[in-house]
């Protein structure tokens, strides 16, 4: 991986530890940010591919990444601590087991890296290949999961709400009639 690079991945991650730990509010757009850095992946993989050839352990590494760093997006999203204020608004901050988990993708990005290799008998390149043309893409695909799930999580406590609000209205119109027919 070239001094760029890791400057470029170094600023992205520290920009995405700091975004998860401090109160934001919860937008309707999510993914935002994710698509930017997947845009970015994108290009920075396809200069890499006009100037090398990558082997299908490569390929396997990076698509077995992906798929992890969906997974992993999962547990971090229930880790971000979610509330609505008195205006009703939602907001949302993420913990220290949010940085946890998001170490652990970036271990996952790291293993996948050299697994894909071997597991085709092939020489890892490591950060000097594909996988590092591609962080971009996988901190993206990270991301935009994590604020899926945690739109799903919002979806279903708006849903529980509801319910428990109409629940409660049946009950006061039951308990109303009652009274009325006293």
């Amino acid at each position: 991986m070239n001094t760029t690079v890791v400057l470029e991945v170094l600023l992205v991650v520290a920009l995405i530890f700091y975004r998860q730990l401090r109160v934001q509010r919860v937008k309707d757009n999510l993914v935002k940010l994710p698509l930017i850095l997947g845009a970015l992946g994108v290009i920075n993989a396809a200069n890499f591919l006009q100037d090398h050839k990558v082997s299908p352990g490569e390929i396997v590494g990076v698509i077995a990444g992906l798929i992890i760093a969906a997974v992993i997006a999962l547990p971090r999203a229930r880790s971000v601590q979610v509330w609505r204020e008195n205006d009703g608004t939602w907001m949302r901050r993420g913990t220290p087991v949010t940085i946890g988990w998001w170490l652990v993708a970036l271990a996952g990005h790291a293993v996948t890296a050299f697994a894909g290799p071997l597991a085709f008998g092939e020489t890892p390149h490591g950060y000097s290949g594909f996988e590092s043309a591609t962080i971009m893409v996988y901190l993206g695909v990270s991301l935009g999961a994590q604020g899926w799930f945690l739109e799903q999580r919002l979806q279903r406590s708006l849903s529980a709400r509801r319910s428990s609000a109409i629940q409660l209205a049946k009950r006061v119109a039951h308990h109303t009639v009652s009274i009325c027919t006293l």
